[in-house]
C-alpha cells in the first residue's frame, strides 16, 4: 500500500537536509531518520547489534548475541549508506552499510545451505557471476574488474560495485536457489 503524504516547505527542506545520496527516495530518509529517532528512544540500534521485532518482543526472543553476527563481521558504519536493517527468518541485526548486508545475507544463505554458493556461482546477471571461486570468474567479459572483487568466505569472491538495485536483484536470485522467498524469509532495508 502507498500512501500519499504532503509536505509543507520547511518539513521538506528538513527531509532534503539529512539527504546523503541523490539516488535515496524521500521514502529512503524518512525511514532513516524514524530508525535514528527509534534507536534512540530505545538504546539500540547500533550497526552489528540485534534488534527486537517490530512487534516489541524481547531482543532475547529474537537470537542469542552471536547467531547472525558471524555473517556481519564487518557490520562498522563506513559508508554514507548507513546501517541497513535486515531480516533473516525472523531474527534482526543491523548491517552497517548496504555492502555489509549484502554480504552477509549471501553468508547467512550460503551457510544454511550446503552447495549454495557453487549453484550461485553458475548464475550470471547482466554478463557478471553473483559469485566465484576466484575474482576474474566473478567477470567472464571483463576480467579487467577483477580488482573490485571482495572475498565472501573461504575460497568464494563476490562482485561489490553493485547498485542498490543490483545487489537486491542477486539477493532474490539467491534466495530462490535456496528456497526461501524475498520479502518473507530474508529481507534488508535498502
Amino acid at each position: 500500500m502507498t500512501a500519499r503524504v504532503e509536505l509543507d516547505l520547511e518539513s521538506f527542506k528538513s527531509v532534503e537536509q539529512l539527504r546523503q545520496s541523490v539516488d535515496e527516495t524521500h521514502l529512503d530518509i524518512i525511514k532513516r531518520a524514524l530508525m535514528i529517532a527509534h534507536d534512540h528512544q530505545t538504546g539500540i540500534g547500533q550497526a552489528g547489534q540485534l534488534v527486537s521485532q517490530p512487534s516489541g518482543q524481547p531482543q532475547s526472543a529474537i537470537a542469542t548475541s552471536d547467531s547472525l553476527r558471524v555473517f556481519f563481521p564487518d557490520y562498522e558504519c563506513t559508508r554514507s549508506t548507513g546501517p541497513r536493517l535486515v531480516s533473516l527468518e525472523g531474527k534482526y541485526i543491523y548491517a552497517g552499510s548496504q555492502k555489509s548486508a549484502y554480504k552477509g545475507v549471501l553468508r547467512w544463505l550460503g551457510d544454511r545451505n550446503p552447495g549454495l554458493l557453487e549453484r550461485l556461482s553458475r548464475e550470471e546477471v547482466r554478463g557478471r557471476r553473483i559469485v566465484a571461486a576466484a575474482p576474474a570468474r566473478l567477470y567472464p567479459r571483463s576480467p579487467h574488474l577483477a580488482k573490485t572483487a571482495e572475498s565472501l568466505v573461504d575460497g568464494w569472491f563476490v562482485d561489490i560495485n553493485l547498485s542498490k538495485q543490483q545487489k537486491l536483484t542477486r539477493i532474490k536470485i539467491a534466495c530462490h536457489l535456496a528456497g526461501l522467498h524475498y520479502g518473507q524469509h530474508v529481507e534488508i532495508d535498502f
